[in-house]
């Protein structure tokens, strides 16, 4: 399993989240701290987002300027864990398009929601994850 972080705006919560995959072809289990999202077919294929606000105590302050300026002064920290980096990305584009996102890839590189998915769809075989 690999994980990588999201921040998102604070009024973003994760009901907000799990609402862009409700009546979708994906299984999907919410609770108050945890989102579970897998293809229907395949359960191999999952995504895990996690509530985890202490993850904000291993950033420095120039890493969490970027965030700041790109989401705001109030945000919301998720640990995204997942198996396929495939459908991890997939996952993250549709999170991307309607939320305001700074991606953390988990290998010292700070990105924009709009970056990754401009950079995932000009270099569709792109590996993110390094």
């Amino acid at each position: 399993m690999k994980d990588f972080i999201i921040f998102t705006p604070s009024h973003v919560v994760l009901n907000n989240i799990s609402l862009l995959f409700s009546g979708t072809e994906y299984f999907m289990s919410v609770d108050h701290a945890e989102i579970y999202i897998s293809k229907k077919e395949n359960e191999e294929s999952f995504f895990k987002i996690r509530d985890i606000p202490s993850i904000i105590e291993s950033y420095d302050s120039e890493e969490l300027d970027f965030v700041y300026e790109n989401i705001s002064s109030s945000f919301n920290v998720y640990l995204c864990n997942y198996r396929s980096v495939e459908f991890a990305r997939h996952i993250i584009n549709i999170i991307a398009k309607k939320i305001s996102v700074v991606v953390d890839n988990d290998f010292d590189q700070l990105m924009t929601g709009e970056e990754f998915l401009r950079r995932t769809m000009q270099e569709p075989d792109w590996d993110w994850t390094r």
